[in-house]
């Protein structure tokens, strides 16, 4: 079970110098069995939404 955080999310949401990494890794997830924590989901609607308004 691989348990995915903020940043792997974040990195494939926001295209940066990491994207191709954290889609790697989401497609692994996606494959093996994935888990994101509710947190996770919090998170990324306050960074998502700061990212927006600059």
């Amino acid at each position: 079970m691989i348990c995915l955080d903020t940043n792997v999310i974040y990195h494939f949401l926001c295209e940066t110098e990491l994207t191709s990494a954290s889609e790697k890794i989401i497609r692994e997830a996606i494959i093996e069995s994935m888990v994101i924590p509710m947190i996770v989901y919090n998170e990324l609607l306050y960074t998502v939404g700061a990212k927006l308004q600059e």
